[in-house]
């Protein structure tokens, strides 16, 4: 038979009660309190958030038949500005484009002719500086922009197909390269090395060496 002794029974149960009443002060009350502000919490975003979608949808609604409203406005003062003057619009139309299109049309031909004419002019300046490259006589030498920079001749510049290419509205011209190889062995400028590097502003004095 189990000998329980029931003064030290009582004891333990004198224990855990006044354990489970001080858990119950310093522990569970302050978790049921946390748990009930924050179900409060919630409650409180969830209703706002449901007031928030309500005021929402009735500013759409809002926004929705004030937007068929200008439209029907619109529609009724558009049908009212065709039935009154369209065949006039339409002239006045017509003859804006017909004047912008002529426009147009001339300031094409004349940035044709002006593109046409000063690539002409620089063929020609070209043409005629080409039986002097000074720039032939820099190879070897040392170009010194603000004795700073100091640059080394190496070479000569040889040309490609790339200089004929069509520009814009000027058309292709082979006689830019042939120009070149015919009174430069197609070189134009040179190749240069950097000696010593530094800033180039406008108007620095250079020197060759």
């Amino acid at each position: 038979m189990l000998d329980i002794d029931k003064l030290w029974l009582l004891v333990l149960t004198a224990n855990f009660l006044g354990l489970m009443y001080i858990l119950n002060i310093i522990l569970f009350r302050p978790l049921l309190k946390v748990f009930k502000e924050r179900e409060d919490t919630i409650k409180g975003s969830l209703e706002a958030a449901k007031e928030m979608s309500t005021r929402r949808e009735e500013g759409l609604g809002r926004m929705n038949k004030e937007i068929a409203d200008a439209r029907s406005k619109a529609k009724e003062a558009f049908e009212g500005l065709r039935n009154a003057g369209l065949e006039t619009q339409k002239n006045f139309l017509s003859e804006a484009e017909s004047s912008a299109a002529g426009m147009l049309q001339k300031a094409r031909e004349e940035l044709r002719s002006e593109g046409e004419k000063a690539r002409k002019s620089l063929k020609a300046d070209i043409e005629k500086f080409f039986e002097d490259f000074i720039e032939n006589d820099w190879i070897g030498h040392t170009l010194v922009i603000e004795d700073e920079v100091r640059l080394s001749i190496t070479g000569p510049c040889p040309r490609c197909v790339m200089t004929t290419l069509p520009q814009g509205d000027l058309p292709r011209d082979l006689g830019i390269l042939r120009t070149a190889a015919k009174h430069n062995r197609a070189n134009v400028g040179v190749y240069a090395a950097v000696l010593q590097g530094g800033t180039i502003r406008r108007g620095d004095p250079v020197r060759l060496d």
